[in-house]
């Protein structure tokens, strides 16, 4: 997973935001962390996201379950869900 783009949609993405990734991110807690060089993420006018490494969370989106992923943490304003969670789960609609 070197390369990831994020797309404008219209609706809403599940984090209430009006984007769709294509990988799950959120943003760092601390400003003063190093970036990490594992992770090439570009936005989709073409501008370098800064990735810091990833980090496993879990996720209770008011399913019978709780689900374990990986996200990376990136320069962003807010958590977002990518397709590949939702596809991985099976909560893929039409995207």
């Amino acid at each position: 997973m070197d390369i990831a783009t994020t797309r404008q949609k219209h609706g809403t993405a599940p984090f209430g935001g009006q984007c769709v990734a294509d990988i799950s991110i959120i943003p760092p807690k601390h400003k003063n962390i190093i970036p990490s060089s594992d992770y090439k993420l570009y936005a989709a006018n073409g501008t370098e996201i800064v990735t810091y490494g990833t980090k496993v969370r879990s996720l209770d989106i008011g399913l019978r379950r709780q689900f374990q992923w990986p996200f990376v943490i990136a320069n962003t304003n807010r958590d977002i869900i990518g397709a590949n969670f939702l596809d991985k789960f099976g909560l893929m609609n039409d995207i």
